[in-house]
């Protein structure tokens, strides 16, 4: 007994095991025992897998027991601090509206990724999300100088002989830089013209003649030649306008000239010609080509200086006919 007090057992030798070791717990503590603290069992019975392995100390001397302790009971692995494996994530794709996110692996060198313009965190590891890029509209007229795609000289502005794809839908709007000068004249002719915006006309109000037949109007409002002060002539024959805005002219009041032929118009209800200023140089106004039968408009038959009225290829009454002309004292030609 002394002398193990003095003098440490030798300890045993190596046992390497071929197989891991099945982790039972071979320490069973009492009831009442924290299961932190080492147990005070005399005897510890260990049995990796088939061999048998039973080391018995004797319960007399504290150091014995620490030392079969130490060479029995295997101590936990130390864990190293585990990051687990992540897959290499490259990009994650989120379709809008769809509320799965399919994940793709890194791809190989010979295959390449589309970039996109930016990516959003999401929280996530080696995870972006690349929203679904938008296509921009094309528009050619938008996207192209207007004196790039008609011809700007002389005061002119000329959009004719255009391309289907490159036909105007709207009153384009210049630059400010697009031209050095004003715009006498504009040749809208054989677009596709079906609307005019309201206040497009401030940036052309030099205008003296505008030409904006065989589009696709098919009415006409108060404000459709707002800021067309200088207006002298306007054409606006073959289109498929079916309806007139009372006071559509009013805010031309220098007009001389007005083009209407070949449209849909059936009727020219009270107030058509109806201005502040009596439109008092209107002396040509042509309404040929029209399936015209009623005319409503008292203005029409005191412009005081109409000379020249067409009214040919319509179902106007003859009655109408002359009242127009005994109401229309300057009338030189009907």
């Amino acid at each position: 007994m002394q002398e193990t007090l003095t003098q440490p057992p030798e300890p045993p030798k190596e046992v390497f095991v071929a197989q891991p070791p099945v982790y039972q717990n071979p320490i069973v503590p009492a009831p009442d025992q924290d299961h932190t603290e080492p147990p005070t069992s005399p005897s510890v019975r260990v049995q990796p897998l088939d061999q048998g392995l039973t080391t018995t100390p004797e319960p007399t001397t504290e150091s014995e027991h620490s030392t079969a302790l130490q060479q029995t009971t295997a101590p936990p692995p130390k864990h190293p601090e585990v990051t687990p494996a992540q897959p290499n994530l490259t990009q994650v794709t989120v379709p809008p509206g769809d509320l799965g996110v399919n994940i793709s692996q890194q791809p190989r060198p010979s295959e390449t990724v589309p970039s996109t313009q930016y990516s959003v965190p999401t929280g996530l590891p080696g995870v972006k999300y690349t929203p679904e890029k938008k296509q921009p509209e094309q528009n050619a007229t938008t996207n192209i100088s207007i004196c790039e795609l008609c011809t700007c000289k002389n005061e002119t502005l000329s959009c004719v002989g255009l391309s289907p794809k490159q036909k105007l839908h709207r009153v384009p709007e210049p630059e400010p830089n697009a031209y050095n000068g004003t715009f006498t004249i504009i040749n809208f002719q054989g677009n596709s013209i079906s609307y005019i915006d309201e206040s497009i006309w401030k940036a052309y109000r030099w205008t003296e003649k505008l030409i904006l037949s065989e589009n696709y109007l098919t009415e006409l409002h108060k404000d459709s030649f707002e800021g067309l002060l200088s207006l002298r002539y306007l054409d606006l024959s073959c289109n498929k306008i079916q309806s007139i805005e009372r006071r559509t002219f009013e805010p031309l009041p220098f007009v001389q000239f007005i083009n209407l032929s070949c449209n849909l118009l059936t009727e020219l209800s009270f107030g058509t010609f109806q201005a502040w200023h009596g439109m008092q140089f209107l002396h040509k106004l042509i309404l040929n080509h029209n399936p015209l039968t009623t005319v409503e408009d008292s203005y029409l038959f005191k412009l005081p200086a109409l000379k020249y009225l067409d009214m040919g290829t319509t179902q106007v009454a003859l009655t109408t006919i002359e009242s127009i002309l005994m109401m229309t004292l300057e009338l030189e030609k009907l």
